[in-house]
């Protein structure tokens, strides 16, 4: 089988880390893959995709339509580069499947062109958008723009063969957004497991590879990730030493020198780490490669996850593959992913409910050796990239004429 990938921008987020570990799982099953997309920067980019020699094919079709007018009317935009995108994928791509995210004008092409396709949603776009800015007062002229985009992807959505959706948390959402379409089914993200036990997953290890305990937030410089709840967590801590040891922040994230709301909450987290007094404690790193997050994951002894409402997140993954306890928001998909007090902690979005987990797993390496052990085995058995490829592999024999 030869499936097509349709995504907008194959930068670092979490939906490229899917796209191309999706990718990646039918490939080992036997099966032929290509990503097609409008933009890749290939320093931004995962290595499995970065030229000259990706692990995955990929296809880069610039496009003459912008990201944006006068930073204005990027979500047609984006429907519109991806549309054209798919057009060109159904006349110069061979493939059998078409794999399409994000956004879902492009089905509405494959459905033309006579093409199974499966839309893969991360969340509704149109909540989305409600999200991002809960209480601001739209114009007239904007709120007309937004009732047309919200019911062109409400329209597209039915030319799908089938959607997947990354979480229950996010299919719930779906189906009270889009009553009148089929229920979607569910395929988790997942992550690689390196096939060597992690080092640091007993007491010992934790105690003695550590010149100091470093916790450690990842996440791209978006407010909506709430990532200044880390900064709160650790201002709101009364001890940040035990047994001589000094407790590190470190926060690494995607950042993207085209996106105005990146560099303005980056540097709104540096003024709120002076203003707490921590600037000795809180390192703040952009862009980093996956090298370098791998190891900053295995020197650290907890993961923040900070994000209110996450449809999933693929860090928790990252972390317990790593053996690492995760310190989560107790919503959205982090729910469906750890296990409270076993795998780590479910807390509410306040620094001092972060900074009790923080303590309880600074004060007892047992039990953060225990809780990192419990996190491998369950990413190893529901969100191994084995499971994933095959979940999929059968959704799309489905729809695949000759899969039938």
């Amino acid at each position: 089988m030869r499936v097509a990938f349709i995504h907008p921008d194959l930068g670092l987020g979490g939906a490229e880390r899917l796209v191309v570990d999706a990718a990646l799982s039918l490939q080992e099953l036997g099966h032929s893959t290509i990503i097609c997309t409008p933009f890749q920067d290939a320093n931004r980019t995962f290595r499995e995709v970065a030229p000259p020699a990706p692990q995955v094919p990929v296809r880069v079709v610039p496009l003459p339509i912008p990201r944006s007018l006068f930073g204005r009317l990027q979500a047609i935009l984006a429907a519109l580069r991806c549309a054209l995108l798919a057009v060109y994928v159904c006349l110069f791509v061979s493939f059998d499947v078409a794999f399409v995210d994000i956004v879902s004008l492009p089905l509405i092409v494959f459905a033309v062109f006579r093409k199974p396709v499966l839309f893969y949603c991360h969340y509704p776009d149109k909540l989305l958008a409600t999200s991002l800015a809960p209480h601001s007062s739209p114009s007239r002229l904007k709120t007309y723009y937004r009732r047309f985009v919200d019911s062109l992807e409400a329209f597209s959505l039915r030319f799908a063969s089938v959607i997947v959706c990354n979480s229950r948390f996010t299919a719930c959402a779906f189906e009270r957004t889009f009553s009148g379409l089929p229920k979607p089914s569910v395929i988790y993200p997942c992550v690689s497991i390196a096939s060597k036990e992690r080092g640091r997953a007993t007491e010992e290890g934790i105690t003695s590879n550590a010149s100091k305990f470093s916790i450690l937030s990842l996440n791209r410089y978006e407010r909506k990730k709430d990532i200044g709840l880390a900064i709160d967590a650790l201002a709101a801590m009364k001890h940040h030493e035990v047994r001589g040891k000094k407790l590190h922040l470190v926060i690494a994230g995607g950042y993207d020198e085209r996106i105005r709301e990146n560099i303005e909450y980056f540097n709104e987290l540096e003024e709120l780490t002076k203003t707490s007094g921590l600037t000795d404690s809180v390192t703040l790193l952009r862009n980093i490669s996956d090298s370098e997050r791998r190891k900053l994951l295995q020197e650290s002894l907890a993961v923040l996850y900070t994000p209110s409402n996450e449809h999933f997140g693929i860090v928790p993954l990252e972390a317990m593959a790593e053996g690492i306890p995760v310190i989560a928001a107790n919503s959205g998909g982090p729910t469906e992913s750890i296990e409270d007090r076993v795998t780590g902690f479910l807390c509410d979005s306040t620094g001092k409910s972060f900074a009790d987990a923080i303590t309880l797993v600074m004060n007892d390496t047992a039990l953060a050796a225990k809780m990192g052990t419990a996190g491998r085995e369950r990413v190893l058995n529901l969100f191994a990239r084995s499971v994933m490829g095959r979940e999929l592999q059968n959704i799309l024999m489905r729809i695949w004429p000759s899969g039938r």
